[in-house]
């Protein structure tokens, strides 16, 4: 069984006390969320994973946070450099801390990034 949310908080909670509810025997193997860990308590034993989507969602709104839009959009070195950042989801745990700083060093210099 998998569960899915979606937001963050109070929502999140109310959700899962609802789901313990409805379904008290309820024992998910996997949770897909959107970065929200929630249901780590209520289930401890089921595998917690974010979903892709939401991490490329909230790259792109910390670019637009930080005034990088402009280049992101018409700078392609930026633009990849960028796209590189959520794909770290998907380096071994153990490994995560080295390819961040290997990609800390082909950081592209730019007056918002540098």
């Amino acid at each position: 069984m998998a569960g899915i949310v979606q937001r963050k908080g109070a929502r999140a909670l109310k959700v899962n006390s609802g789901l313990k509810r409805l379904v008290p025997l309820a024992n998910p193997h996997t949770i897909l969320v959107d970065l929200e860990n929630a249901f780590t308590e209520a289930y401890p034993d089921a595998t917690v994973t974010g979903c892709y989507f939401y991490l490329c969602q909230s790259v792109t709104r910390k670019v637009n946070e930080i005034q990088l839009k402009i280049d992101y959009e018409n700078n392609e070195e930026i633009r990849s450099y960028v796209r590189c950042l959520p794909a770290l989801a998907f380096v071994p745990p153990d490994d995560v801390g080295e390819a961040f700083e290997l990609l800390s060093e082909s950081q592209p210099t730019t007056p918002a990034v540098g």
